[in-house]
């Protein structure tokens, strides 16, 4: 999720600016917020929403029974495999329930780029797939996924650059002056700030992880076809949520 290869890894919870590209479509403007959810000592994303101009996208994440949304200007969308349009530009989105605990969500933003949701259970995943930079649709973007083009972590000053990755998620926790995309409200608003986990060293991570009921082999096992770059994080996710389907995400 951002530009320049590089890795975002923040733990807090709370609603958060992944995006913001005020200069997008000649001022159109687009924006991804995030909202994310402690599970003791980490944290996921329960569900995202992209404006472009006035309109809002929504998806989140659901139950074990595949019980996730996705909203259109605040309202409730069919799940079923479907293609329609979104924003005054009139981009096409394809809507897939690709099996009960999944969704996908993609938003074709021409020229190869889009914006894509992936739904798994409660965690939603966001891409956002920039294909040929001489359009530059992303030109001027901040955010969590860092400045465009190279992603570095830049702070609301468009100075600062930031080490502590957890300073620079709180950096870009949503303002109380900003707009409020989500349909509802929820978890810490500024300025109150994300809540943080409680520290937990290397060792701990790694004992809390050895007792999950799934052993690493079982889980190294589940991974296996996962991308080489992507296994670690496979193998960590599907330990700390002691779910062998959490492989199916990747």
């Amino acid at each position: 999720m951002t530009w320049g290869g590089n890795k975002f890894d923040f733990h807090g919870g709370c609603d958060l600016v992944l995006l913001d590209n005020p200069s997008f479509h000649n001022g159109l403007g687009m924006t991804i917020h995030i909202r994310t959810k402690i599970v003791t000592w980490w944290s996921y994303i329960q569900t995202a929403v992209v404006r472009i101009g006035n309109e809002t996208m929504e998806v989140t994440g659901g139950k074990d029974h595949g019980d996730h949304t996705y909203m259109i200007n605040g309202v409730v969308g069919d799940n079923a495999a479907q293609n329609l349009l979104f924003s005054s530009l009139g981009l096409k989105v394809h809507i897939k329930q690709i099996t009960a605990i999944q969704l996908g969500v993609r938003i074709d933003l021409l020229n190869a780029d889009a914006i894509g949701f992936e739904v798994f259970k409660d965690f939603v995943r966001v891409n956002v797939k920039m294909a040929d930079m001489k359009w530059k649709k992303f030109e001027g973007s901040v955010g969590l996924m860092g400045s465009y083009p190279h992603g570095e972590f830049i702070g609301r000053d468009g100075n600062t650059v930031f080490t502590d990755m957890n300073a620079f998620g709180q950096e870009w926790q949503i303002r109380e002056n900003e707009p409020k995309l989500f349909h509802s409200i929820d978890g810490p608003q500024h300025p109150t700030k994300c809540i943080m986990p409680s520290e937990v060293s290397k060792e701990e991570k790694r004992r809390r992880l050895g007792q999950s009921m799934i052993t690493r082999e079982d889980a190294e096992i589940a991974c296996a076809r996962v991308n080489a770059n992507s296994r670690d994080s496979c193998i960590f996710d599907v330990l700390a949520t002691n779910d062998l389907d959490m492989a199916g995400s990747y």
